[in-house]
Order: structure tokens, then C-alpha cells, then sequence
């Protein structure tokens, strides 16, 4: 449900460009390339060093190894150190996540050469150590974490694309997984992807058939089972990955992906909407204009509050960023060099500026490109997050603070079906409050309930109200019994108006 604030005096919550370009565009700066003295696969991202930037840790052969890149909070990367795996592992795909429950993102890797996922324990202060081995089926690519059988660990979903299959790998608690459930996804199965897509409120999975040409969707049964695949063609595209966002803005979940044909000679990015729920149809197909597209990436590039997508393109050796129009309708992308080869792709806000950065891995390169978003945010992350039941309630501000301009403001992981309360202050008081900080003084006031994925979101146009300079601080407190006093609180934010 989205929530209007202009009866309030005051506009949706947002972000804004100091410098850079105006929301809604799309820009980045040239690559920067960090050498990898080998061929690197796939990139997983997180703060390993506990600073609060995000920092990189590549898979690479020769020797099998992960390499951790670390972030000086602008965005510029230093080599910190290589993992050495087992040899002949052949590391593919990695992902962080919190897998044994302490409270800080572990690692999990593919070993393609030994049929089994390792398991890397963070240890604190950016140091990881070999965990344990878990048996997967023949040919494991590509790894997701995501909470599949309803309770409260992150289990595991691995594609296997020489077996054609996708294995889901339960977590029994503190870090151990119990063994692969096996289910057929087609030859040459590659990326997947989990997300709820039947509005049932668990975990599906969309799973990329190279070979056979399709996407295959999972419903989950709501206890981390799942029924037989539901094919999507995609002829005569191959798929390499898939994504799943809101596009169209209706509040459920699309998908994206991308995929070249030989024999048509055709390189191009494929939406699927959902039209009621579990129900896709295959909407439009854009062409990359960059050569063998493989891996996606959605973010809100240019800080308007829809999705957008990245798509990187193997043979051409950039990356091809499409704007959303905020209806799934999406412009003919620009394209952004990086190093050679690049295979994988991913993005986080890596200089702290409030907007999403890109990451690609290249094989023939030996090298990460990054590329920095030339937007930049209003908001800045203050903190003082108050712990519930799911752990941190999160507040996210999307905009520019621009005239005119979609601004928007997410409440995330609270308590579903919660009341909470949505609090604007034109200063900051930080007083004690429930076992927090209540962070903005009380000038508006507005209760809402938490859907059931524990969010809300509050969204208008910027009005022409403000001067440059005034700021805003924003913050939102849940009745939550897992809370201190019954309370959770998210994070607040600080916005100037430029």
C-alpha cells in the first residue's frame, strides 16, 4: 500500500543529486579495473570488515582460490588477501549470507570440479575460514540464499547445470544443510533466482534453462517443497540468469532475463509479467545492443522509484543499462565499457552516496570493473535501528528532493501486519526511547500497518515547498512484542534539499 504525504505539509521521503545528473537519468563513470592474477567467475558482496562499506570476494581458478577486495568507503578497492580452496574445486558461483545465525555474512561457494558447496564462516574483521563441504548434484554453477522452508535459516539453492537439475539444500541450523532435494530443470541449467512468485507469501524459485531454450518456475508449498516445473519458452533466446522485481509497479513480482541466439542472430533482454498470481506471460523483448548477454542486475539506477536493469554482455565486453519508465516499458539501453570477458554482474551502493554501483568479473580479463553511478542520494543511513522479531526494521529513502519528482520511502523487514508509526522531524531530538534512540523530532506523525512482508511504502511527488538546505530526518517505530518495551524501530535517515 503506498501512502500520500501532502495533506501532512510535507512530501514523500526521497533522495537527491549533488553534482552528477538530475533523477531519472542514467550515468555512469568509466570502469575501473582491479587485477586479479587469474581467471575470476562470480562476485558476492558485503561488509566483511564490519566498517559498514560494501566490500568484494571473487571466485578464481588458477589457483582455485577467493579473493577479498576491500572498500576505503569511497568506492575504491584494495586487495586484501586470497582463501585457497581445495584443488581441481573449480570455483563458480558465491553468495553471502548469514547462514549460521550469528549475526554477520558468511560465504557460500561452489566447487563445480568436486560436486559440492563450501561453506566460509566469517570470522570478524573481514577474516573467513574454510567451514564444511555439502554434496550437490553433478556440474553446480550458481548459488542463492534465501529463506525457503518457513523458519528463520537461510538455506541454500543451487543450479547444477550438467545434471540439468536444481538442488535445494535446507539448513538444519548453524550452518549445516541436510542433503540436496534434486528437482529437473532443464539441459544446462544455469541461474536461478528466488522470490515470492504466486503471492502466497513464501519463496519460488525462476530457474534459466540454457539449453532447452525456457525459464522454469518452482511454487513452493509453503514448507520449502516445491511442485514440478512450470516452463516458460523463450525460443529462440538461450537464457544465462533471471531476476525478479516489480517492473510494472503493480506490486507483484516480474521476471527478467536475457539471452542471445546464434541462429537468429539476435542478442536480447525478455520480460515476463504476472498477470494474476503465478500466471506470466511473455511481455516485450528488447535488443542490448551488446554482444552474448549473460548475467542481470536490478536496481533503481537513476533514483526515480521504479526497477531498472543491467545486463552484461560477454562478447562485447560492456554492460547494457535499461531506464524504466516506472510501467515496465523500458528505453533502448546505454551501454558502459568494462574489462574482457565479463561474465558476472552485481551492484551495491559502494561509495556511500545513496545509489547503486555495478561490479562485473572478467574471465579473460583477470580483472573486476567497477563502475560508479553518477547519481547520488539525499539520504544518508544515521543508524539507531531498534531490533524485532526478523532483527532490524530497515528505512529506505528513493528520490532526488527535485520539484516535481517521484519521492519515495520504504519501511522494510518489520513485523508483518504491525502497527507502526512513520515520523518526520524538521530537526533531531535523540532521545531515549523504549531501549533505542528515537531519532527525529515529532512534526508529523502517520500510523500505517505492515503489509505481509512486514513493509510499507510512502510515496509523492517532491512539491515546491522547501528551500535548499532544509533537512529532514525520518524514522519509523513498530509495536513489536520481540522488541525492547514492545517496540522496534527502524534505521533513520537525514535528507537536504539541494
Amino acid at each position: 500500500m503506498t501512502k500520500h504525504l501532502r495533506p501532512f505539509g510535507i512530501a514523500a521521503t526521497a533522495a537527491f543529486a549533488v553534482g552528477g545528473i538530475a533523477s531519472g537519468q542514467i550515468g555512469f563513470n568509466p570502469k575501473v579495473d582491479y587485477p586479479i592474477a587469474s581467471t575470476p567467475d562470480q562476485i558476492a558482496i558485503g561488509d566483511w570488515d564490519g566498517d559498514g562499506d560494501m566490500d568484494l570476494a571473487s571466485t578464481c581458478d588458477g589457483p582455485e582460490r577467493v579473493a577479498f577486495h576491500f572498500n576505503d568507503g569511497n568506492g575504491v578497492y584494495t586487495f586484501g588477501y586470497n582463501l585457497y580452496l581445495t584443488s581441481n574445486s573449480n570455483p563458480k558461483g558465491i553468495t553471502a549470507a548469514d547462514i549460521d545465525g550469528d549475526g554477520d555474512d558468511d560465504l557460500v561457494v561452489v566447487a563445480y570440479g568436486h560436486d559440492h558447496i563450501h561453506t566460509l564462516e566469517n570470522l570478524g574483521f573481514g577474516a573467513f575460514a574454510l567451514a564444511d563441504n555439502f554434496p550437490v548434484s553433478h556440474g553446480a554453477t550458481y548459488v542463492t540464499a534465501a529463506l525457503i522452508d518457513g523458519d528463520d535459516d537461510v538455506d541454500l539453492v543451487v543450479t547444477c547445470r550438467d545434471s540439468g537439475v536444481v538442488d535445494v539444500l535446507r539448513n538444519l541450523g548453524g550452518g549445516s544443510f541436510g542433503p540436496a532435494t534434486s528437482y529437473p530443470a532443464g539441459a544446462d541449467t544455469r541461474g536461478v533466482c528466488a522470490a515470492d512468485l504466486d503471492q502466497d507469501d513464501d519463496l519460488d524459485l525462476a530457474v534459466a534453462s540454457h539449453d532447452d531454450e525456457e525459464l522454469i518456475l518452482f511454487m513452493n508449498d509453503g514448507t520449502g517443497f516445491f511442485a514440478d516445473g512450470i516452463h516458460h519458452s523463450m525460443f529462440p533466446l538461450k537464457p544465462e540468469s533471471v531476476v525478479a522485481a516489480d517492473l510494472d509497479g503493480d506490486g507483484d513480482m516480474d521476471l527478467a532475463t536475457a539471452g542471445w541466439s546464434v541462429q537468429f542472430g539476435i542478442d536480447e533482454l525478455s520480460l515476463f509479467f504476472q498477470m494474476s498470481p503465478g500466471t506470466f506471460v511473455n511481455g516485450i523483448t528488447y535488443p542490448t545492443l551488446g554482444t552474448d548477454p549473460s548475467y542481470l542486475f536490478a536496481a533503481d539506477f537513476d533514483l526515480d522509484a521504479d526497477i531498472d536493469l543491467a545486463v552484461v554482455n560477454e562478447s562485447s565486453d560492456d554492460v547494457s543499462v535499461f531506464a524504466n519508465d516506472s510501467t515496465g516499458d523500458f528505453s533502448l539501453p546505454l551501454l558502459f565499457a568494462t574489462g574482457v570477458d565479463p561474465g558476472h554482474l552485481c551492484g551495491a551502493d559502494f561509495d556511500g552516496n545513496g545509489s547503486t554501483d555495478l561490479v562485473t568479473t572478467n574471465e579473460a580479463g583477470g580483472s573486476i570493473s567497477v563502475l560508479m553511478n553518477l547519481d547520488r542520494s539525499a539520504f544518508s543511513d544515521l543508524g539507531f535501528a531498534l531490533g524485532g522479531t526478523h532483527g532490524d526494521p530497515t528505512l529506505t529513502g528513493i528520490g532526488t528532493l527535485e520539484v516535481g519528482m517521484t519521492t519515495t520511502v520504504d519501511i522494510g523487514n518489520g513485523l508483518p501486519g504491525a502497527l507502526a508509526y512513520f515520523v518526520v522531524g524538521y530537526d533531531r531530538m535523540d532521545a531515549t526511547f523504549a531501549g533505542g534512540v528515537f531519532v527525529p523530532t515529532i512534526d508529523v506523525l502517520l500510523p500505517c500497518v505492515l503489509d505481509g512482508s512486514g513493509g510499507h511504502r510512502f510515496q509523492d511527488t517532491w512539491p515546491d515547498l522547501f528551500a535548499p538546505g532544509d533537512t529532514f530526518y525520518f524514522q519509523a517505530w513498530i509495536l513489536d512484542p520481540a522488541g525492547p518495551r514492545n517496540f522496534a524501530a527502524t534505521n533513520a535517515l537525514e535528507a537536504i534539499v539541494p
